[in-house]
């Protein structure tokens, strides 16, 4: 019994003492962007096109994985992870026999592969917090989700729950604002979400945004992953752009970065000898007719479409990390025909995906529309990249941990 009761002791001394590390700590909650989920795969019966794919097997993670790019594997790959149409009930979903799933909490944003040592991603960043106390469940959430989606077609769930983690973080730490940190298409899902709030919300549960390589309005990148395709920053070496094509083609993310009007106006995005075409949907839809993608392209695009064209000022404070120096592709020209091998691709100033023009155009903007301080700094490295980079590191601790 006294065995017991002093065991009781130690736990509740603990437990205090992990109260007492966490009271100091303003909350924090990371959303990774497109391809920063580790995804994990089942096969039942699945069908194929290759002879040498698997057919049958437990959970495995299929993204990132070195060993899913070997050559002929690689196929299964792009395969596995495309998203099919169904006529009958007009629904889109994994292909028959192919269950795909994200892996939980940080450690699917933290290093996508360990057996890569440049995949490290949200990796030095969050360890970076847990030195200053910070814990997992407590006072640090990481929110992963199915990259492959986008709102209005699969991921309209997801934002919600990113409220309602937001709303829990907040309660479990007694009232703290949280501090929400997000890369890539975790901005706009972010925006996504704070659209649809009012302002009161926000100013109850949000402290800042510290808002990493954001894709507000859409990125010339997604041009590139549907014409040639693009292989997020992955060596051709283990994964080819053609082998990215084809799964890019049927994933709705795609069709949501691509340019959006109200940013880019009548700016071409892509050309041929005899036609142009710009970021309107009309040219938009013109220019999937004419690589003769499947019908079906065009639904995605229209649900996908409302979501990614909202832009309005967050209403929060914002601080904007974004790329400078990068050749950053805003469009493709074709010198013979449509879908041909002689292409140039129209490059600006940015961090290989966000052009810095586009980012500073939209801060500027906020700034006139609301009277929260939105603020910006530069990195020099590659988007894919950005939240392992050190000085964009330094400034989201520095803002959260000095604020």
């Amino acid at each position: 019994m006294k065995v017991f009761f002093i065991f009781f002791i130690l736990i509740l001394i603990l437990t205090q003492t992990q109260e007492q590390v966490q009271e100091h700590l303003d909350p924090v909650v990371i959303i990774p962007g497109l391809g920063g989920t580790k995804l994990d795969i089942k096969l039942d019966n699945a069908k194929s096109d290759y002879w040498w794919c698997r057919t049958n097997a437990d959970w495995y993670r299929i993204w990132v994985s070195a060993s899913e790019m070997l050559p002929e594997v690689v196929d299964c790959f792009a395969e596995r992870l495309s998203i099919v149409y169904d006529e009958q009930t007009n629904t889109w979903s994994d292909p028959e026999g192919v269950a795909v799933k994200t892996q939980n909490g940080l450690e699917a944003i933290s290093n996508l592969d360990p057996e890569l040592i440049f995949m490290g991603y949200f990796k030095d960043m969050i360890n970076k917090f847990k030195d200053h106390g910070y814990q997992e469940g407590l006072s640090i959430f990481g929110l992963p989700y199915d990259w492959r989606w986008a709102p209005g077609l699969g991921l309209t769930e997801f934002v919600q729950n990113i409220k309602t983690t937001i709303e829990y973080a907040y309660n479990l730490n007694g009232g703290k604002k949280v501090t929400v940190v997000t890369h890539s298409m975790g901005c706009c899902l972010f925006l996504d979400l704070l659209n649809s709030v009012d302002d009161a919300w926000k100013e109850q549960y949000i402290k800042g945004w510290m808002a990493i390589s954001p894709p507000w309005g859409g990125v010339g990148q997604a041009v590139v992953a549907l014409l040639i395709g693009y292989t997020f920053g992955i060596p051709d070496l283990l994964l080819s752009a053609k082998e990215c094509q084809i799964l890019e083609r049927t994933l709705p993310a795609i069709y949501f970065f691509l340019p959006k009007q109200v940013v880019y106006g009548d700016s071409p995005i892509v050309q041929t000898p005899t036609k142009t075409y710009t970021s309107s949907m009309t040219d938009l839809h013109q220019l999937l007719n004419d690589l003769n993608l499947p019908e079906n392209t065009h639904s995605i695009l229209d649900l996908v479409a409302g979501a990614s064209e909202v832009v309005s000022a967050p209403n929060v404070q914002t601080h904007i990390f974004y790329g400078t120096s990068k050749k950053t592709p805003v469009g493709v020209v074709y010198h013979d025909k449509l879908g041909g091998d002689d292409y140039s691709i129209i490059e600006v100033d940015g961090d290989n995906t966000c052009a810095s023009s586009i980012v500073r155009k939209i801060a500027t903007l906020w700034s006139t529309q609301q009277q929260q301080a939105i603020t910006t700094s530069t990195f020099d490295c590659e988007h894919q990249w950005s939240p392992s980079d050190e000085s964009v590191v330094n400034g989201v601790l520095d803002f959260v941990l000095n604020n």
